[in-house]
């Protein structure tokens, strides 16, 4: 059975407007080991979306939506932020 949902991801840079690129990082407590997916381009990320390796560099304008999956889990709750790059 499941063990309920992966955690729902934290993501370190919150929606805003900066100056310049940004680092971002993303994170998921349950569990650890749970593979995180995201887009950029607004759409909806599912398991076949790019896997998130390491930081994210933010340096343009973009809404990153990112999900969180592991086996024997249910996927996360979809987590969505935008920014604005100047």
């Amino acid at each position: 059975g499941l063990s309920g949902r992966v955690s729902t991801p934290s993501v370190s840079l919150e929606s805003g407007e900066y100056t310049g690129p940004q680092e971002c990082e993303i994170t998921v407590a349950i569990p650890p080991t749970a593979t995180i997916y995201y887009t950029l381009d607004g759409t909806e990320p599912t398991t076949e979306s790019t896997v998130y390796t390491g930081p994210l560099t933010i340096s343009e304008s973009c809404v990153l939506s990112v999900i969180a999956a592991a086996d024997n889990y249910g996927v996360s709750n979809l987590v969505r932020k935008s920014y604005v790059i100047n």
